[in-house]
């Protein structure tokens, strides 16, 4: 059940709510990685776009992609800029990590990334390789601590922006932080490698969470306002 497999995944639970404060965002983003675990290509993207330090490199790194294995690929902003990008193919999720679009190439970037989005076929070149067009069933998160990881116009509905993160009342350079969170602390973890090899574990009941939950596909239709 849904609730069987939380109860074994309390640093995901943990780290969800400390990211997603608003019950409406949380149940969005739930919902985005649910439909996408269950195989359902959505015509919207999350950006997650925060200063650091809220745990989305647990969820998304230590459990998303550890669940769906060889179907998340996680990007760089030099593979955005590359010819080649046979790393797409068959994919669920595509994860951007640290990506900022520059002014050079602003323009194509893009508009790949609202092609990308939208269509159910995506043209795919290896090295070496001619040009072939495939099933596009891959949905998109691109996390970044950039003021502007990428552009949209003010009526685009494509994509949620989020700012990841709790502030709590704490002397220091990092309020937003997860480890000033008190769930945090009462679970023990005593350093960055225990929280991480505590989320590895977790991966597979966080899969199977989001295999049994329904997502509201209705909503994920178009993105929602996040300010």
């Amino acid at each position: 059940t849904m609730d069987g497999a939380l109860k074994k995944a309390p640093i995901f639970v943990v780290t969800i709510k400390h990211m997603f404060p608003n019950p409406e965002h949380r149940d969005y983003f739930l919902d985005f990685l649910a439909a996408t675990v269950q195989g359902y290509k959505l015509n919207v993207g999350i950006v997650l776009n925060d200063k650091g330090g809220t745990g989305k490199t647990l969820i998304m790194e230590y459990m998303i992609a550890e669940f769906l294995d060889d179907n998340c690929k996680k990007f760089s902003r030099r593979q955005l800029n590359d010819k080649f990008n046979d790393w797409m193919m068959r994919k669920q999720l595509l994860f951007g990590d640290e990506i900022a679009i520059n002014k050079d190439n602003r323009n194509d970037v893009e508009d790949f990334l609202k092609d990308f989005i939208t269509s159910k076929k995506q043209p795919i070149r290896g090295m070496r390789e001619n040009w072939v067009e495939v099933s596009n069933r891959a949905n998109m998160i691109i996390a970044s601590n950039k003021d502007t990881p990428i552009y949209i116009e003010d009526n685009d509905r494509r994509w949620n922006f989020f700012n990841p993160g709790t502030v709590y009342e704490v002397d220091c350079d990092q309020p937003w932080h997860l480890i000033h969170s008190p769930e945090w602390k009462a679970l023990g973890i005593e350093n960055t490698i225990d929280g991480r090899d505590r989320a590895l574990a977790e991966a597979v009941y966080v899969g199977a969470y989001l295999y049994v939950r329904k997502p509201d596909l209705k909503k994920l239709t178009n993105a929602i306002d996040t300010d």
